[in-house]
């Protein structure tokens, strides 16, 4: 929400938050504590140093309790949910935050010059709206992104990306390609996205209310689910050593009992599907075939490629994640060498066979 600061407005400004229909539809019953920013004039006592104002609003059954100045904006990148009682407000607990450097990267920021992103403690995201979507989760606005982000409340998780570098939507039907240091994001009674566009870097610029309509199906977003797939790929090109009387050892494609394999080829490739609370992962390890330089002549000059399958599934709950999973489900045999007592390699190799497990994890 962006206005002109005057007296008068700041003295009228609760009975304005009262008496919006918007406002109260959003906060009818709960505890809410949100910030609000406004462009101030420089002959106001409440200007922060960067020429801006801000407020905090404290709102309960929807009327406003507490409207009172900030001396700056709020200096943690991302956001926190509201608390669920007086209690927990005043005792400062947080039900759920979530950290904009673990989803963001500098390169993301394109609404200030790019020299400025070296800077230090810059505000490269710079968020300042947050809502409710109608499923529950949050859709925040990240201006310096040019971009609106929805959030799984739960798990923190990215659920889809409108506008800015990262953008899984086309504009269609917008004379002016989308939207640009924009404010006062909303999730309309629809579900479509209401938002202030600023619209600096429009040609010309040109500031607007504009409302997108999201084709959530064309992007997979729309509880079909995520499917992630990841390829780590290794190729072992040379591996030598030399020893103190300078003789040089080429280890490339082979197997040493007391260092491990060498294999040429290793590769793992995980597969996933996300929906909601609920993932599962299935995982592929391969190590290749190797020579065995020490065993020569031996029963087996070279020992086999082994491929192993993996699978887990999890389910997060607030902060919790309780995962179960099953490794080597094929129960694959080490390959067979002669190397001490144990004919194998258990530096390299699954020795257990497939085993079953479970992991309780909480984050903090």
């Amino acid at each position: 929400m962006s206005v002109i600061y005057s007296d008068a407005w700041y003295d009228d400004m609760k009975e304005l938050i009262n008496g919006a229909e918007g406002f109260r539809k959003e906060a009818p019953k709960d505890h809410v504590v949100m910030s609000l920013e406004v462009l101030g004039d420089a002959s106001s006592p409440y200007v922060a140093a960067d020429g801006a104002l801000y407020f905090l609003i404290e709102v309960d059954d929807g009327m406003v309790q507490e409207f009172r100045p900030l001396p700056e904006r709020f200096s943690v990148v991302g956001f926190a949910r509201r608390a669920k009682t007086d209690d927990a407000f005043r005792e400062g607990i947080v039900e759920f935050s979530w950290n904009a450097w673990d989803h963001f990267s500098l390169d993301d920021s394109i609404e200030e010059p790019a020299s400025r992103r070296q800077l230090a403690n810059v505000d490269f995201d710079h968020p300042n709206a947050l809502d409710l979507d109608l499923d529950g989760n949050y859709v925040a606005s990240f201006r310096e992104l040019a971009e609106v982000t929805k959030i799984n409340s739960q798990t923190g998780a990215i659920m889809w990306r409108l506008g800015g570098a990262n953008n899984q939507f086309t504009f269609a039907n917008d004379p002016l390609d989308g939207f640009n240091g924009q404010h006062s994001v909303r999730i309309v009674e629809n579900g479509t996205v209401l938002l202030y566009d600023n619209g600096l870097r429009h040609d010309p610029p040109e500031s607007r209310a504009v409302e997108y309509e999201l084709d959530l199906d064309r992007v997979g977003v729309n509880n079909i689910g995520i499917v992630e797939l990841d390829l780590y790929l290794n190729y072992l090109i040379d591996y030598t050593e030399t020893d103190n009387e300078g003789t040089v050892t080429d280890f490339t494609g082979t197997l040493i009992s007391n260092s491990g394999i060498y294999a040429e080829w290793k590769w793992a490739m995980r597969v996933g599907f996300r929906r909601d609370d609920w993932s599962i992962m299935n995982t592929v390890r391969y190590i290749g075939g190797a020579d065995l330089p020490e065993f020569t002549p031996s029963p087996t000059e070279t020992v086999s490629s082994v491929t192993y399958w993996d699978i887990a599934a999890q389910y997060n709950w607030n902060s919790f994640a309780f995962t179960l999973g099953m490794d080597n489900v094929l129960d694959k045999d080490p390959p067979f060498f002669p190397e001490g007592g144990q004919n194998a390699n258990p530096e390299t190799y699954d020795f257990v066979g497939r085993f079953f497990w479970g992991r309780i994890s909480y984050k903090f």
